[in-house]
């Protein structure tokens, strides 16, 4: 049973700034005084083209500030050495300020909505790491500090917009991190062909101890990079191929490799046929919608992993149309399916985003069809995590938030129900 909803956390936004120059406009300065042959949306277009030059500036300071801390998240030794608590307590500060200009950053509210539930949640945890800090529960802030890459990668490989930068030398810095967290480090700052080639290496090492945990990481970290954001089948299929031949990849993985050889051999024959003409949104919400159903009714049990390549390429569609204008109809839609991904593939670093999104869906289309879709998922999302051997039980809080989406779930043309009586307690 879990105890409480993760709380998902940062997003590295660098991929935003392209979506911000393909006309999303902030609206939150048009009360401001239009100056004299300035249209208001003109005015609202600076808005946001100052507010991405804010928060490229910040993204910068924010990679240089993981860059200095990294290091020591790797050496548990020296991070609660008392010589260097002053420095690491600045460190940690300074990361905490920046968080907080990114999650208070307000194009966040025209952007995908993963944009702004993760920056917020980034706030959240580098405040609690930070504090964690400052009482003395050393260890607890250098796990917690950790665990952030894992939220920069969820948003720099969810689709294929936005820069790559080219990757510099690893310097001595990152030497002294493992092949692992050096490749996480590299992707968390889209260093994607650099990245790539420390995860191909922990899948291709035959020499050392296997662990396990690592090699799924890396296999799902490569994924991402190959799938998600370069979309690039040949370069899937040969991290397909070392799995199949790896004599350390566990059966089931071996297993799930047939399915993902399948899924590219099509996605190839659909390149082949293939138009020029740029698909409208209701063709990309058809073709998200038939990945995902294909990724999900490929699985067999919660741990499977045979859809992920649909699943990764039906998330990157969706996520392409979640920075575009939709329709209210196509939003609810696009949203619902991004829940039904990301509850599908499950990364154990992110075990809740699907509930964010189904969340989203609710309080961004209230009353109507796909928000009640959205809330009867999210429901049972939270009753199955807070149900054990001991029964069921769901947080206060947690039933608060379930009366209110539900609320704003139901159409309200149909005369509200009496609110529920009793939820599990």
């Amino acid at each position: 049973m879990k105890s409480s909803s993760m709380s998902v956390t940062f997003l590295l936004a660098l991929s935003v700034l392209s979506n911000v120059s393909v006309g999303l406009i902030f609206l939150s300065c048009s009360s401001k005084e239009t100056k004299p042959g300035q249209t208001a949306a003109g005015t609202a277009a600076t808005a946001t083209a100052n507010n991405g030059v804010a928060l490229s500036s910040t993204m910068q300071k924010l990679k240089n500030a993981l860059e200095n801390l990294l290091p020591d998240l790797a050496d548990s030794k020296g991070f609660q050495d008392p010589a260097n608590h002053d420095r690491l307590q600045k460190e940690i500060g300074d990361l905490a300020a920046i968080a907080s200009k990114v999650s208070h950053n307000p194009i966040k509210e025209k952007m995908d909505p993963s944009f702004a539930f993760l920056s917020e949640g980034f706030n959240e945890e580098i405040n609690r790491a930070s504090e964690a800090f400052n009482t003395g529960k050393v260890e607890f802030a250098r796990y917690s500090l950790m665990n952030v890459n894992s939220f920069c990668i969820e948003c720099h490989t969810r689709t294929s917009t936005g820069p790559a930068f080219d990757s510099a030398a690893i310097d001595q810095k990152l030497s002294k991190l493992k092949p692992l967290e050096r490749g996480e480090f590299l992707l968390a700052t889209r260093q994607f062909d650099e990245a790539a080639k420390q995860f191909e290496a922990i899948l291709e090492n035959r020499q050392e101890r296997f662990q396990f945990l690592e090699f799924d990481r890396a296999l799902r970290y490569v994924l991402a990079i190959t799938v998600r954001f370069q979309r690039d089948p040949v370069k899937t299929e040969k991290v397909i191929q070392t799995i199949k031949s790896s004599p350390q990849a566990p059966f089931y993985l071996k297993q799930a490799a047939l399915s993902w050889e399948q899924s590219v051999r099509e996605w190839k024959d659909e390149r082949k046929k293939a138009g020029k003409k740029a698909p409208t949104s209701d063709e990309l919400l058809a073709k998200a919608e038939n990945l995902i159903k294909k990724g999900r009714q490929e699985q067999v049990g919660i741990s499977d992993r045979s859809g992920d390549v649909d699943l990764l390429r039906g998330l990157s569609e969706l996520h392409q149309l979640l920075v575009t204008s939709l329709d209210k109809n196509q939003l609810g839609h696009a949203l619902f399916l991004t829940g039904q991904g990301y509850e599908a593939i499950r990364d154990l670093a992110l075990w809740s985003l699907h509930e964010n999104y189904f969340e989203s869906c609710v309080r961004r289309v209230p009353h109507t069809t796909w928000a009640l879709s959205c809330y009867k998922s999210l429901e049972e999302s939270l009753i199955m995590g807070f149900t054990g051997s001991a029964g069921t039980k769901l947080p206060y809080d947690v039933q608060l938030r379930l009366t209110e989406l539900e609320t704003l779930a139901k159409p309200e043309t149909i005369p509200e129900e009496e609110s529920r009586e009793h939820r599990t307690k």
